[in-house]
Protein backbone atom coordinates (compact mmCIF):
# COMPACT_ATOMS: atom_id res chain seq x y z
CA UNK A 1 0.00 0.00 0.00
CA UNK A 2 1.56 3.13 -1.32
CA UNK A 3 1.40 6.11 1.99
CA UNK A 4 3.53 8.85 0.83
CA UNK A 5 2.11 12.34 1.18
CA UNK A 6 4.30 15.14 0.01
CA UNK A 7 4.25 18.56 1.18
CA UNK A 8 4.86 22.09 -0.02
CA UNK A 9 5.52 25.94 1.14
CA UNK A 10 2.68 27.61 -0.07
CA UNK A 11 3.54 30.98 -1.15
CA UNK A 12 1.51 34.14 -0.59
CA UNK A 13 -0.75 35.54 -2.88
CA UNK A 14 -1.63 39.58 -2.55
CA UNK A 15 -5.50 39.62 -2.28
CA UNK A 16 -5.26 42.87 -3.67
CA UNK A 17 -4.00 42.38 -6.76
CA UNK A 18 -5.38 43.15 -9.63
CA UNK A 19 -4.10 40.43 -11.71
CA UNK A 20 -4.97 37.57 -9.16
CA UNK A 21 -6.33 34.99 -11.34
CA UNK A 22 -9.90 34.33 -12.03
CA UNK A 23 -11.85 32.06 -10.41
CA UNK A 24 -15.10 30.55 -11.60
CA UNK A 25 -17.30 28.97 -8.87
CA UNK A 26 -19.95 26.52 -10.42
CA UNK A 27 -22.68 25.64 -8.52
CA UNK A 28 -25.37 23.14 -9.14
CA UNK A 29 -28.99 22.80 -8.77
CA UNK A 30 -31.72 20.46 -9.30
CA UNK A 31 -35.22 21.13 -7.42
CA UNK A 32 -32.98 22.31 -4.52
CA UNK A 33 -33.64 26.39 -4.97
CA UNK A 34 -33.58 27.39 -1.28
CA UNK A 35 -30.02 25.35 -0.82
CA UNK A 36 -28.37 26.71 -3.93
CA UNK A 37 -29.67 30.40 -2.68
CA UNK A 38 -28.11 30.18 0.51
CA UNK A 39 -24.92 28.27 -0.83
CA UNK A 40 -24.91 31.59 -3.81
CA UNK A 41 -24.87 33.65 -0.41
CA UNK A 42 -21.81 32.69 0.78
CA UNK A 43 -20.31 32.66 -2.01
CA UNK A 44 -20.58 36.08 -2.40
CA UNK A 45 -19.58 36.99 0.91
CA UNK A 46 -15.77 34.96 -0.31
CA UNK A 47 -13.04 37.58 0.14
CA UNK A 48 -11.13 36.65 -3.25
CA UNK A 49 -11.04 39.39 -5.21
CA UNK A 50 -11.54 38.43 -8.57
CA UNK A 51 -13.85 35.72 -8.86
CA UNK A 52 -17.22 34.62 -11.00
CA UNK A 53 -19.81 32.17 -10.30
CA UNK A 54 -22.57 30.33 -12.36
CA UNK A 55 -25.74 28.71 -10.93
CA UNK A 56 -26.55 25.59 -13.67
CA UNK A 57 -30.12 24.28 -13.22
CA UNK A 58 -30.16 20.81 -14.31
CA UNK A 59 -34.10 20.88 -15.38
CA UNK A 60 -35.71 21.48 -12.56
CA UNK A 61 -39.17 20.68 -12.16
CA UNK A 62 -40.14 23.03 -9.38
CA UNK A 63 -40.08 26.85 -9.41
CA UNK A 64 -36.11 27.00 -9.17
CA UNK A 65 -35.33 28.96 -12.05
CA UNK A 66 -38.23 31.56 -11.28
CA UNK A 67 -36.68 31.92 -7.79
CA UNK A 68 -33.55 32.40 -9.62
CA UNK A 69 -34.55 35.36 -12.37
CA UNK A 70 -35.98 37.29 -9.19
CA UNK A 71 -33.14 36.80 -6.69
CA UNK A 72 -29.90 36.62 -9.05
CA UNK A 73 -29.33 39.86 -9.50
CA UNK A 74 -25.48 40.28 -8.57
CA UNK A 75 -23.46 40.94 -11.56
CA UNK A 76 -21.30 38.79 -10.72
CA UNK A 77 -23.87 35.86 -10.86
CA UNK A 78 -24.71 34.28 -14.29
CA UNK A 79 -28.00 31.58 -14.52
CA UNK A 80 -27.73 28.71 -17.25
CA UNK A 81 -30.88 26.46 -17.89
CA UNK A 82 -30.44 23.03 -18.77
CA UNK A 83 -32.99 21.88 -21.27
CA UNK A 84 -32.69 18.23 -19.42
CA UNK A 85 -30.96 16.69 -16.69
CA UNK A 86 -27.55 15.90 -17.07
CA UNK A 87 -26.58 14.92 -13.87
CA UNK A 88 -23.58 15.91 -11.22
CA UNK A 89 -21.07 15.44 -14.59
CA UNK A 90 -22.99 16.73 -17.19
CA UNK A 91 -24.68 19.45 -15.85
CA UNK A 92 -21.79 21.06 -14.25
CA UNK A 93 -19.51 20.77 -17.36
CA UNK A 94 -21.66 23.03 -18.66
CA UNK A 95 -21.16 25.68 -16.34
CA UNK A 96 -17.14 24.31 -17.11
CA UNK A 97 -17.51 24.93 -21.02
CA UNK A 98 -18.76 28.75 -20.15
CA UNK A 99 -16.29 29.67 -17.69
CA UNK A 100 -13.25 28.67 -19.63
CA UNK A 101 -14.67 29.70 -22.49
CA UNK A 102 -14.47 33.06 -20.52
CA UNK A 103 -10.71 32.21 -19.38
CA UNK A 104 -11.27 31.01 -16.20
CA UNK A 105 -8.14 30.33 -14.66
CA UNK A 106 -9.58 28.28 -12.11
CA UNK A 107 -12.89 26.38 -11.62
CA UNK A 108 -14.30 26.11 -7.53
CA UNK A 109 -16.93 23.52 -8.33
CA UNK A 110 -19.57 23.42 -5.37
CA UNK A 111 -22.52 21.60 -4.24
CA UNK A 112 -25.21 23.25 -3.79
CA UNK A 113 -25.58 21.98 -0.23
CA UNK A 114 -22.40 23.70 1.03
CA UNK A 115 -21.75 26.98 2.85
CA UNK A 116 -18.17 28.71 1.92
CA UNK A 117 -16.58 30.16 4.60
CA UNK A 118 -15.08 33.64 3.15
CA UNK A 119 -11.44 32.82 3.11
CA UNK A 120 -11.73 29.42 1.43
CA UNK A 121 -10.52 30.22 -1.94
CA UNK A 122 -7.12 32.22 -1.40
CA UNK A 123 -5.56 29.42 0.18
CA UNK A 124 -6.45 27.01 -2.82
CA UNK A 125 -5.29 29.60 -5.48
CA UNK A 126 -2.22 30.78 -3.42
CA UNK A 127 -0.92 26.68 -3.58
CA UNK A 128 -2.06 26.32 -6.88
CA UNK A 129 0.13 29.22 -8.36
CA UNK A 130 3.08 27.96 -6.35
CA UNK A 131 3.27 24.65 -7.78
CA UNK A 132 1.51 24.05 -11.07
CA UNK A 133 2.18 20.62 -10.62
CA UNK A 134 -1.03 20.76 -9.04
CA UNK A 135 -3.68 20.33 -11.31
CA UNK A 136 -6.82 19.22 -8.18
CA UNK A 137 -7.02 20.61 -4.53
CA UNK A 138 -9.61 20.41 -2.17
CA UNK A 139 -9.70 22.49 0.75
CA UNK A 140 -11.33 21.15 3.97
CA UNK A 141 -14.91 19.96 3.93
CA UNK A 142 -16.55 20.25 7.41
CA UNK A 143 -19.76 18.06 7.38
CA UNK A 144 -22.55 19.16 9.54
CA UNK A 145 -22.63 16.87 12.87
CA UNK A 146 -18.72 15.72 12.04
CA UNK A 147 -17.19 19.20 12.92
CA UNK A 148 -14.10 17.80 14.40
CA UNK A 149 -13.30 15.51 11.79
CA UNK A 150 -13.32 17.56 8.44
CA UNK A 151 -13.13 16.11 5.02
CA UNK A 152 -9.63 16.23 3.97
CA UNK A 153 -9.42 14.43 0.59
CA UNK A 154 -10.46 11.14 -0.08
CA UNK A 155 -9.21 7.88 0.09
CA UNK A 156 -9.90 4.34 -2.09
CA UNK A 157 -8.61 0.83 -2.07
CA UNK A 158 -8.74 -0.35 -5.48
CA UNK A 159 -8.80 -3.92 -4.67
CA UNK A 160 -12.73 -3.35 -3.15
CA UNK A 161 -13.32 0.24 -4.40
CA UNK A 162 -14.00 1.01 -0.59
CA UNK A 163 -13.79 4.93 0.11
CA UNK A 164 -12.74 6.76 3.24
CA UNK A 165 -12.14 9.91 4.37
CA UNK A 166 -8.09 10.92 4.43
CA UNK A 167 -6.72 11.60 7.74
CA UNK A 168 -5.91 15.63 9.33
CA UNK A 169 -2.70 15.44 8.47
CA UNK A 170 -0.79 16.01 11.90
CA UNK A 171 1.30 19.38 10.73
CA UNK A 172 -0.54 21.13 7.44
CA UNK A 173 2.59 23.26 6.02
CA UNK A 174 1.41 23.15 2.89
CA UNK A 175 -0.85 20.46 0.24
CA UNK A 176 -0.86 17.23 0.85
CA UNK A 177 -0.97 14.60 -1.89
CA UNK A 178 -4.32 12.70 -1.80
CA UNK A 179 -6.06 9.95 -3.75
CA UNK A 180 -9.14 12.15 -5.07
CA UNK A 181 -11.14 15.51 -3.96
CA UNK A 182 -14.37 15.18 -2.86
CA UNK A 183 -16.69 16.49 -5.67
CA UNK A 184 -18.48 18.42 -2.89
CA UNK A 185 -15.84 21.27 -3.00
CA UNK A 186 -12.82 20.89 -5.54
CA UNK A 187 -10.58 23.07 -7.38
CA UNK A 188 -9.94 22.61 -10.58
CA UNK A 189 -7.30 24.04 -12.65
CA UNK A 190 -8.60 25.60 -16.16
CA UNK A 191 -5.55 24.12 -18.18
CA UNK A 192 -5.63 20.99 -16.46
CA UNK A 193 -9.58 20.32 -17.71
CA UNK A 194 -8.49 21.87 -21.38
CA UNK A 195 -5.66 19.42 -21.70
CA UNK A 196 -7.67 15.93 -20.38
CA UNK A 197 -11.32 17.27 -20.39
CA UNK A 198 -13.52 17.48 -17.61
CA UNK A 199 -16.17 15.09 -15.64
CA UNK A 200 -17.21 12.09 -17.74
CA UNK A 201 -20.68 12.39 -18.15
CA UNK A 202 -21.18 9.00 -18.55
CA UNK A 203 -20.85 9.03 -14.71
CA UNK A 204 -23.67 10.57 -14.39
CA UNK A 205 -23.39 11.08 -10.72
CA UNK A 206 -21.40 9.27 -8.24
CA UNK A 207 -17.49 8.29 -8.83
CA UNK A 208 -16.99 10.76 -11.03
CA UNK A 209 -14.98 13.26 -8.84
CA UNK A 210 -12.35 10.41 -8.46
CA UNK A 211 -12.62 9.38 -12.20
CA UNK A 212 -11.31 12.93 -12.59
CA UNK A 213 -8.71 13.10 -10.33
CA UNK A 214 -7.27 9.12 -12.14
CA UNK A 215 -7.40 10.85 -14.80
CA UNK A 216 -5.13 14.43 -13.95
CA UNK A 217 -2.81 12.18 -12.33
CA UNK A 218 -2.14 9.72 -15.20
CA UNK A 219 -1.01 13.06 -17.04
CA UNK A 220 1.05 13.62 -14.59
CA UNK A 221 -0.55 16.46 -12.21
CA UNK A 222 -1.06 15.82 -8.69
CA UNK A 223 -4.03 16.33 -6.68
CA UNK A 224 -3.92 17.71 -3.35
CA UNK A 225 -4.89 18.56 -0.10
CA UNK A 226 -4.83 22.21 0.76
CA UNK A 227 -4.94 23.17 4.30
CA UNK A 228 -6.77 26.92 5.24
CA UNK A 229 -10.56 28.06 5.70
CA UNK A 230 -12.73 25.46 3.98
CA UNK A 231 -16.62 24.69 3.36
CA UNK A 232 -19.14 23.18 5.30
CA UNK A 233 -21.26 20.70 3.84
CA UNK A 234 -25.25 19.69 4.75
CA UNK A 235 -24.05 15.55 4.13
CA UNK A 236 -25.43 15.06 0.93
CA UNK A 237 -29.02 17.06 1.45
CA UNK A 238 -29.76 16.67 -2.39
CA UNK A 239 -28.63 13.28 -3.15
CA UNK A 240 -30.59 11.94 0.06
CA UNK A 241 -33.52 12.83 -2.10
CA UNK A 242 -33.36 9.73 -4.86
CA UNK A 243 -32.01 6.31 -2.97
CA UNK A 244 -33.37 4.28 -5.51
CA UNK A 245 -31.04 6.32 -7.90
CA UNK A 246 -28.02 6.92 -5.46
CA UNK A 247 -27.89 2.74 -5.29
CA UNK A 248 -28.25 2.51 -9.00
CA UNK A 249 -25.74 4.90 -9.86
CA UNK A 250 -23.38 3.35 -6.67
CA UNK A 251 -23.27 -0.23 -7.20
CA UNK A 252 -22.62 0.43 -11.55
CA UNK A 253 -20.44 3.32 -11.68
CA UNK A 254 -17.85 2.00 -8.37
CA UNK A 255 -17.63 -1.06 -10.86
CA UNK A 256 -16.58 1.16 -14.15
CA UNK A 257 -14.07 2.83 -11.90
CA UNK A 258 -12.18 -0.19 -11.03
CA UNK A 259 -12.34 -1.36 -14.57
CA UNK A 260 -11.14 2.13 -16.14
CA UNK A 261 -8.32 2.47 -13.67
CA UNK A 262 -7.39 -0.87 -11.96
CA UNK A 263 -4.86 -3.14 -13.05
CA UNK A 264 -5.65 -7.01 -14.07
CA UNK A 265 -4.86 -7.79 -10.11
CA UNK A 266 -7.55 -5.30 -8.83
CA UNK A 267 -10.45 -6.15 -11.28
CA UNK A 268 -9.85 -9.86 -10.34
CA UNK A 269 -9.67 -8.70 -6.48
CA UNK A 270 -12.82 -6.61 -6.66
CA UNK A 271 -14.33 -9.02 -8.64
CA UNK A 272 -14.73 -11.97 -6.51
CA UNK A 273 -15.10 -9.85 -3.89
CA UNK A 274 -18.21 -8.56 -5.17
CA UNK A 275 -19.82 -11.54 -6.68
CA UNK A 276 -19.19 -13.61 -3.24
CA UNK A 277 -19.46 -10.15 -0.71
CA UNK A 278 -20.46 -7.17 -1.69
CA UNK A 279 -23.39 -7.90 -4.27
CA UNK A 280 -24.91 -10.30 -1.81
CA UNK A 281 -24.58 -8.53 1.23
CA UNK A 282 -26.32 -4.64 -1.09
CA UNK A 283 -29.00 -6.97 -1.39
CA UNK A 284 -29.96 -8.72 1.63
CA UNK A 285 -29.26 -5.89 3.74
CA UNK A 286 -32.09 -3.92 1.98
CA UNK A 287 -34.31 -6.51 2.20
CA UNK A 288 -34.09 -7.49 5.97
CA UNK A 289 -34.83 -3.61 6.13
CA UNK A 290 -37.34 -3.69 4.30
CA UNK A 291 -36.13 -1.15 1.54
CA UNK A 292 -37.71 -3.23 -1.18
CA UNK A 293 -37.53 -0.39 -3.53
CA UNK A 294 -34.02 -0.38 -3.71
CA UNK A 295 -33.31 -3.82 -4.67
CA UNK A 296 -34.11 -3.36 -8.33
CA UNK A 297 -31.87 -0.37 -8.75
CA UNK A 298 -29.14 -2.46 -6.96
CA UNK A 299 -29.51 -5.28 -9.30
CA UNK A 300 -29.60 -3.10 -12.21
CA UNK A 301 -25.84 -1.22 -11.34
CA UNK A 302 -24.52 -4.78 -11.07
CA UNK A 303 -25.57 -5.56 -14.24
CA UNK A 304 -24.63 -2.17 -16.01
CA UNK A 305 -21.41 -2.00 -14.01
CA UNK A 306 -20.05 -4.98 -15.96
CA UNK A 307 -22.04 -5.56 -19.41
CA UNK A 308 -22.70 -1.57 -20.02
CA UNK A 309 -19.27 -0.31 -19.91
CA UNK A 310 -19.16 3.27 -22.20
CA UNK A 311 -16.71 5.11 -23.77
CA UNK A 312 -15.55 8.21 -22.12
CA UNK A 313 -17.72 10.82 -22.56
CA UNK A 314 -15.70 13.66 -22.14
CA UNK A 315 -17.80 16.95 -23.06
CA UNK A 316 -14.96 20.09 -22.68
CA UNK A 317 -11.96 20.25 -25.43
CA UNK A 318 -8.78 20.64 -25.21
CA UNK A 319 -8.95 23.56 -27.38
CA UNK A 320 -11.47 25.24 -25.46
CA UNK A 321 -10.41 28.31 -23.96
CA UNK A 322 -6.86 29.82 -23.43
CA UNK A 323 -3.50 27.66 -23.74
CA UNK A 324 -2.76 24.74 -25.84
CA UNK A 325 -2.17 21.29 -24.86
CA UNK A 326 1.45 21.80 -25.88
CA UNK A 327 1.96 24.57 -23.48
CA UNK A 328 0.34 23.13 -20.52
CA UNK A 329 1.97 19.82 -21.05
CA UNK A 330 5.88 21.48 -19.76
CA UNK A 331 6.95 21.07 -15.85
CA UNK A 332 4.54 18.15 -15.46
CA UNK A 333 6.46 15.92 -13.13
CA UNK A 334 5.56 12.09 -11.69
CA UNK A 335 2.82 12.26 -8.97
CA UNK A 336 2.20 10.08 -6.26
CA UNK A 337 0.04 6.66 -7.10
CA UNK A 338 -3.11 5.95 -5.56
CA UNK A 339 -3.60 3.97 -2.72
CA UNK A 340 -4.02 0.33 -3.40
Amino acid sequence: MFDQRTQTTVEQLDPLSPSAPLVYVVILNYNGAQLTLNCVDSVLKIEYPNFKAIVVDNASTDDSVARFREALTDPRIELLINSQNEGYAGGNNRGIERALADGADYLFVLNNDTVADPGCLTPLVEAMQRDRRIGIAGCPLIDIGYESSPNCGQRIRLFSGRTSHWPYPEAPLGPTDVDFVCGAAIMLRGETLRRIGAFDASFFLVCEDADLCFRARKAGYRICFVPGSGVRHLMSATLKRFPPTIAFYGVRNRAWLIRRHGNLAHQLVFNVLGIFYFYPRAVLARLLRGEFELVRPVLKGIWEGYWRYPKPNLRVPSELGRGSVANQSRGMGTAAPWHL
